[in-house]
């Protein structure tokens, strides 16, 4: 993952582990990870650095995931679906981030 601002000064590069057996492992699963964990860090560092206003694009491959992840209208529902944990800590993480910077973090 790759976090930047408006250039390439103080970017931010992290490696993440997915979790889960080998063989429950997809590209899917991958991006919904890659997802937690960018907004994890947004998350501490605007703890860290007292940030409470901003905005965040965040951005994909996998568009599936972050619409499962991050769309207003869709909230996580079915704990019985694929990967539902990574979605429902995504969603709630992005909630929690958009009401520390405003709407407009998600």
């Amino acid at each position: 993952m790759v976090i930047e601002g408006s250039n390439q000064f103080g970017r931010v590069r992290a490696n993440n582990v997915v979790p889960g057996h080998a063989d429950d492992q997809s590209a899917y699963c991958s991006e919904l990870a890659g997802l937690y964990a960018i907004v994890a860090a947004i998350s501490n560092i605007c703890r860290v650095h007292y940030v409470e206003a901003g905005q965040v694009e965040i951005g994909c491959n996998g568009l599936s995931a972050l619409q499962e992840s991050f769309h207003p209208d869709k909230v996580p529902y079915d704990p019985t679906a694929p990967h539902y944990d990574l979605i429902a800590i995504c969603y709630l993480q992005a909630r929690l981030l958009s009401q520390s910077l405003g709407s407009h973090a998600t």
